[in-house]
């Protein structure tokens, strides 16, 4: 089975969601790799799908507050 867009995107936000406080920076940056290669293999372009992500966990993370 083939992970979508949307699914991947929620992969990478799941993982900063719930990660320890203290490797946030280290988590962000192996999660963001994962997400940049798997937007490359599938002929998206990988900033462009990154900031989506990560504007939706911002947008997650500050609707909790």
């Amino acid at each position: 089975m083939t992970m979508t867009l949307v699914q991947a995107q929620q992969r990478y936000i799941d993982r900063l969601l719930h990660c320890h406080p203290g490797h946030v920076r280290r988590v962000r940056r192996a999660a963001g790799r994962t997400l940049w290669r798997w937007a490359v293999a599938r002929g998206y372009t990988p900033a462009v799908v990154l900031r989506d992500a990560h504007d939706l966990f911002v947008l997650i993370t500050r609707a909790d507050d």
